[in-house]
């Protein structure tokens, strides 16, 4: 099977680098513990029925091979291997295991290993045979891929993966893992209109902390976990492969054969169930499949929000996560993107049900519950924040649905939903992040967290962040269902202006716009005379 990896940030070079580790320990028929899978999903079912099914779907790693894509070509040249490194331990795979591709155009580079005693590079049979979607019979390229996982920031995600587009193919999978929300349905729509024609899609919510020291060379800082959620649109039953005792069948060398009933006899699904069985196979990376869309959603939401609340400050304030924590204006602007997140997210469940999202509560004029008090310096010295309680949301997450007189309605709005939960949720993640510098910090001040004991040190700024997928997505859904999102608003304006250079750049920028439109001024009235002139103006204003 045919893995590639586009984007080799932290999380892409932590994907790639355990990728390949497990395919060559099972190559090498090692006892490395890897299989057949991790308690988090034989955890899912009573029986091992379940592990086993997913075990049947590990592609053969003899005829499977990882392809990591970079932007230009002297950084593929200059590619010596991934390195990760956790709790003082490293561990290392070679640029010869790899497959190197450039810009998406299909020419692959080889390195020659850096020390001895490294991995060798991959079999003949994982560069000659063909890839899983060619056997099938739904592309003839040579060049096809079968899963490509997708780990670039979410504002370049569409522009990286549009020159891969023509090697995907209905049967082909594309996994997302990205921050924010909204990239699914922006990635399906640009390149796949038509809905039959589309990949198989798989999306995931990363939480694992890793920095990068140099080039594909990493630090696993946070151990977490990769949340799998499956789209509607790809079909696949809940329940998963098949049971035990069905029939089973080995990956597709030359000549595809049906596929277990579960399926339907859809042979489109073969990629994304063996995409699953790999990642669920590495416990570095911790993979758990969502037991719904809708548990995704609900994870993939708090996420969005807790992005939403620490990302942007800590690079409008040029500071670590922990500096966030018992600052109290900090706090209030954590509660009001908070506040208005749930209102956005309560909107739209109203909608989804039915209900008008502009009564009762919901009106701007009446919020929810109060805001933070602000007090005085020796007060907020002395005692902590108060903030409202769950009981302050009882009665939304309660309520029942219109024209519905049962009082076990489910609830409107998730629980981990309501702005307490949300701000408890913003705590507890700066708090275990607290060294850490966010993802939008580096992307405006540079990687300066390894570059100097201070976290001060060399800054190269990307100067593009991922706001239009978190406040802004917030700020989008709140105009479609009529709420209002001020703070929202105010925070995607403020990093706006540091994509622009902050506020030196504005000013530099506003004062050339100032010269331009005097020097245009200039032109114009030399093409004049003062008669002309005099009779262009209106009456009134002489």
């Amino acid at each position: 099977m045919r893995f590639h990896v586009l984007g080799l940030g932290s999380i892409g070079t932590l994907v790639s680098h355990h990728l390949r580790r497990a395919l060559r320990v099972r190559q090498s028929h090692q006892p490395p513990g890897l299989l057949p899978l991790p308690l988090s999903l034989a955890s899912q079912s009573s029986s091992g029925a379940h592990a086993s099914a997913w075990s049947s779907y590990l592609p053969s790693p003899d005829s499977s091979s990882v392809t990591l894509h970079f932007r230009n070509q002297a950084r593929a040249e200059v590619f010596r291997g991934t390195v990760v490194e956790h709790s003082g331990v490293r561990s290392t795979e070679a640029a010869n295991g790899y497959r190197l591709e450039v810009a998406g155009v299909g020419q692959v580079f080889r390195s020659s290993p850096t020390s001895a005693g490294l991995p060798g590079p991959p079999s003949a049979s994982a560069s000659e045979s063909r890839s899983i979607v060619e056997a099938l019979g739904y592309s003839a390229r040579p060049d096809a891929i079968d899963s490509l996982i997708v780990t670039t920031k979410a504002d370049l995600t569409v522009e990286a993966l549009q020159p891969l587009v023509p090697r995907l193919t209905p049967a082909s999978t594309v996994v997302l893992l990205q921050n924010g929300m909204g990239l699914l349905d922006e990635v399906a729509e640009s390149f796949w209109p038509v809905k039959e024609e589309r990949p198989r899609f798989l999306v995931g919510n990363v939480t694992h902390g890793a920095w990068a020291k140099r080039q594909e060379h990493i630090v696993h800082a946070g151990l977490g976990n990769i949340f799998l959620g499956v789209p509607p649109e790809t079909m696949l039953l809940a329940a998963g492969p098949q049971e035990e005792g069905q029939s089973q069948q080995s990956e597709p060398q030359t000549q595809p054969g049906p596929l277990p009933g579960s399926l339907g006899g859809s042979r489109q699904h073969y990629t994304l169930l063996s995409t699953m069985a790999t990642l669920l196979s590495i416990p570095d990376l911790a993979a758990q499949v969502t037991p719904d869309w809708h548990s995704y959603q609900v994870r993939a939401l708090q996420k969005l929000v807790v992005n939403a609340c620490i990302n942007p400050l800590t690079a409008i304030l040029d500071c670590k996560n922990g500096e966030l924590v018992g600052d109290e204006w900090a706090t209030e602007m954590w509660w009001e993107v908070c506040h208005e997140a749930s209102r956005v997210f309560l909107a739209m469940a109203m909608r989804e049900r039915g209900e008008e999202p502009d009564a009762g509560p919901l009106a701007a004029d009446e919020p929810l519950s109060p805001p933070p008090p602000r007090r005085r310096s020796s007060e907020r010295r002395r005692r902590r924040l108060v903030l409202p309680s769950m009981a302050d949301w009882s009665h939304l997450i309660q309520r029942p649905l219109s024209g519905d007189s049962s009082a076990s309605s489910q609830p409107l709005l998730h629980p981990s939903l309501t702005p307490p939960s949300l701000l408890s949720t913003v705590n507890q993640v700066c708090r275990a992040t607290s060294h850490n510098f966010s993802s939008m910090h580096r992307d405006l001040r540079g990687p300066s967290a390894s570059s100097s004991p201070s976290g001060r040190g060399r800054r190269v700024p990307r100067r593009r962040t991922e706001m239009a997928y978190l406040n802004g997505w917030l700020c989008g859904a709140g105009r479609e269902v009529g709420v209002p999102t001020p703070a929202n608003d105010a925070l995607v304006r403020l990093v706006g202006s540091l994509t622009r250079g902050g506020v030196t750049g504005r000013r530099r920028e506003w004062n050339t716009r100032r010269e331009e439109r005097e020097e245009d001024d200039e032109d114009d009235a030399s093409d004049y005379d003062e008669d002309e002139m005099r009779r262009d103006v209106p009456p009134a204003w002489r």
